[in-house]
């Protein structure tokens, strides 16, 4: 079954994103242990298994939605195409994102206590990135004369390059920063860039000094989101 498992993650590592693929891999581990434990053959298994396996889980609705998803990969996979059918995917209502206006988004970026945080949060908020996108620019992005940076969409299917205007404040505060190595955003040691912990730490520290708790690093890709949409009707193809 090990042998099974393994050739699941290859077959994964080719058709999803890194982060999802992992994802996946470490459910139907899971479920595969949940197995062992409970003496349950994989040609035996059926979907009052599945759900056994997922009531025994300490998990939230919407991880719900992802375990479900991941087991219905992994028997449609394995040749089980019925079961993978019979796996019931939870309904899972998500909040409406939360956003913040721009003066908002400015407070927290001014609240911050080096530039090198104020350049990864306003970049972040200019050019609507995820967490992990942040790391990924260059120097060699960054355009000082046109005001522009190149930067990388993680897609299901790879990563999308796509060249966007900057503020002239940004400008500024990407001159500003030292150059350590490759990489605009360096980690104190300048050997490695940001990690994503650290980037969603240093937000959520900066979003409490500003008065704003509760919010997560993703809300500036909603706030620009947002703000887009604003401006140009409902169209945030530019972001």
């Amino acid at each position: 079954m090990l042998k099974t498992v393994e050739a699941f993650k290859s077959f994964l590592s080719r058709r999803k994103s890194q982060r999802t693929a992992y994802r996946y891999a470490n459910v139907v581990e899971k479920f595969v242990k949940y197995m062992d434990e409970n003496n349950i053959d994989q040609e035996q298994v059926s979907p009052v298994h599945v759900e056994e396996f997922l009531s025994s889980l300490d998990i939230k609705d919407r991880s719900k939605v992802l375990f479900s998803y991941a087991l219905s990969q992994y028997f449609s996979f394995i040749g089980k195409t019925d079961l993978s059918k019979m796996v019931i995917i939870p309904k899972y209502y998500a909040q409406e994102p939360r956003w913040l206006t721009e003066d908002e988004v400015m407070k927290i970026v001014d609240s911050a206590e080096n530039t090198l945080d104020k350049a990864i949060l306003l970049t972040a908020y200019e050019c609507g990135l995820r967490v992990g996108e942040v790391p990924l620019i260059k120097w060699s992005d960054f355009n000082e004369a046109d005001r522009t940076l190149r930067v990388y969409r993680l897609k299901r299917r790879g990563i999308v390059q796509s060249v966007k205007p900057i503020t002239t404040k940004l400008t500024k505060l990407l001159v500003s920063l030292e150059k350590k190595g490759e990489y605009i955003f360096m980690r104190r040691g300048g050997k490695r860039p940001v990690h994503r912990n650290y980037i969603q730490g240093m937000f959520r520290k900066y979003a409490e000094k500003a008065g704003f708790k509760g919010f997560t690093f993703h809300c500036l890709r909603h706030s620009r989101g947002a703000q887009v949409a604003d401006v140009t009707g409902g169209d945030v193809t530019m972001i």
